[in-house]
């Protein structure tokens, strides 16, 4: 099975269907369509929710979501992925959240794990850091207080993948007084100078797919300076 393309029903310039083949799909206004060539040449047209049976190679990517509590982790799950699952008691995160997408850009199956962000859980940001393509640090920007945690979360967490691995910063909560700058949080944490930080809004969805669309673009730099090593 061959993945030919993807577009999303909302983008009238590049695709418009029939009220008829829309039910069929059971696609909504706003869902993103995949076209996939079989073995037998025949071209089909699914949504995410009505993926065809057979090997596809569209490749899949996780991506971990962590930092400390109370961060926005479990929100931006959600919003990054078209279906998301959260394990929760007490409105925190004590198990993972679990959101699965296609980014129509770079044709990833992408599967988004947030873990739980209290320090007693620690133990489960180790479990579900292995085997990440990438790190999506959540940070609170009206509490600086708790940034040498986030430190401590992405040092274990790098610890389980890789020192290399990718990581983008969410400073996230701008739209709340007393939001610290993303140029501010940057200083402040002192991880990297070459860690990109970018402001966001997580219940808004601001700055969210610019976030992801950074942690793709340089998990596919390192991939391929890898290639390059290699050969």
């Amino acid at each position: 099975m061959k993945l030919l393309g993807v577009a999303r029903i909302s983008d009238k310039n590049r695709i418009t269907l029939s009220k008829e083949v829309r039910n069929k799909l059971k696609a909504g206004s706003g869902d993103l369509l995949l076209f996939f060539e079989d073995d037998s040449g025949n071209v089909l047209i699914c949504t995410e929710n009505t993926l065809p049976s057979g090997k596809s190679d569209v490749e899949v990517l996780k991506l971990l979501v962590t930092g400390p509590y109370n961060a926005g982790k479990s929100t931006i799950v959600s919003n990054l992925s078209r279906k998301a699952t959260s394990i929760d008691a007490l409105q925190t995160t004590v198990g993972f959240d679990f959101g699965r997408k296609y980014d129509e850009i770079n044709v990833f199956d992408l599967h988004i794990f947030g873990t739980p962000g209290h320090t007693r859980f620690a133990f489960m940001q180790e479990i579900l850091a292995k085997g990440s393509a990438g790190v999506l640090l959540v940070v609170d920007s009206t509490n600086p207080e708790t940034f040498s945690l986030a430190r401590d979360i992405l040092y274990r967490v790098k610890r389980e993948i890789s020192e290399n691995v990718p990581v983008v910063i969410l400073a996230n909560k701008q739209d709340l007084e007393g939001a610290m700058k993303p140029e501010d949080v940057a200083k402040q944490l002192s991880i990297g100078m070459d860690v990109p930080v970018v402001g966001t809004v997580a219940t808004q969805n601001q700055g969210l797919r610019e976030a992801l669309q950074l942690i793709l673009k340089q998990i596919s730099k390192m991939r391929g300076k890898e290639r390059s090593n290699i050969s």
